[in-house]
């Protein structure tokens, strides 16, 4: 159990910038409560990512030593996508109505990675439980190649990691 809260979702689905940020800014010695938290939603389960989070971390350097931290917690926290969900991103990708002119997704993918978000969608979407995406990206409705757009397109839930530790499970330190 987590504390004394009862979780109110099934999953979490945490971006990159979500993981660089909890990595980054809650250093373990001074919140260990914290990290005693998070380390048993990854164990859990109950927190996971997509294997292109994986690989965006990887390729931009950031937080180093959190892939192989989390993945030593559940080594299937960076999941591959399924069938269902490479459907998805496709989907998603091809969609005029989901991303602007200059289509970032597909912009990343020449610069040598695949941007994590439609997968991080797609995850949520395809999941057998309810899922929350987390991401620190701008939840401004009004940019349409963003991951808090698609996500209220599909009527999927998608909040930052505040929202995630103290509005949803209940956290306090």
């Amino acid at each position: 159990m987590l504390g004394n809260h009862n979780l109110q979702v099934e999953q979490f689905i945490l971006d990159t910038s979500t993981i660089s940020q909890i990595f980054s800014a809650f250093h373990p010695p001074l919140f260990p409560t914290l990290w005693e938290y998070f380390d048993r939603l990854v164990l859990s389960g109950f927190a996971i990512s997509v294997a292109a989070v994986r690989a965006e971390l990887q390729a931009l350097g950031r937080v180093a030593g959190a892939v192989a931290y989390l993945e030593s917690l559940n080594q299937q926290f960076f999941a591959s996508p399924t069938q269902d969900e490479q459907y998805l991103v496709e989907e998603m990708t091809a969609n005029n109505a989901l991303t602007s002119s200059s289509n970032r997704w597909r912009s990343k993918t020449t610069r040598g990675f695949v941007d994590a978000d439609p997968y991080l969608i797609a995850k949520g979407l395809v999941a057998p439980v309810l899922s929350i995406v987390v991401t620190e990206e701008s939840q401004d409705l009004t940019k349409r190649d963003r991951i808090f757009y698609v996500c209220h397109y599909y009527g999927l839930e998608c909040i930052n990691h505040r929202q995630m530790m103290v509005d949803r499970i209940g956290w306090r330190f």
